[in-house]
């Protein structure tokens, strides 16, 4: 990596970074994605509102999801994290949350209003 694409990659990792350590429950998606639309409807219908990132909405969204491609090894969308870990996507979600995994650790954090 390039002195450049290396100080770009921390500028994106940093944003990155302020965004995960923002909430307990933060999503990174798109507004044109359905699997997020199915995972925030899932915590939404739990309660829950997360903190969401709409990636094709932020100025800075392509960069992002490359460096949460190099942190999960997912280019896909959602990116679920609670307490600063990466859970996982869709599928992922809905599978804590039916096997009320994910209740159980949001409400460990406090998350829940």
């Amino acid at each position: 990596m390039t002195d450049q694409k290396e100080k770009e990659y921390n500028q994106y990792q940093e944003v990155l970074d302020i965004h995960i350590n923002s909430s307990q429950l933060v999503i990174f998606s798109k507004t044109t994605c359905g699997f997020c639309t199915r995972a925030k409807e899932a915590i939404r219908k739990l309660n829950i509102e997360p903190l969401v990132i709409e990636l094709d909405h932020h100025n800075n969204g392509k960069e992002l999801q490359k460096v949460l491609y190099k942190i999960t090894g997912r280019i896909t969308v959602p990116s679920v994290w609670i307490n600063k870990e990466f859970i996982g996507g869709c599928d992922e979600t809905l599978e804590l949350i039916r096997d009320n995994l994910f209740l159980k650790e949001l409400t460990r954090l406090t998350v829940i209003h």
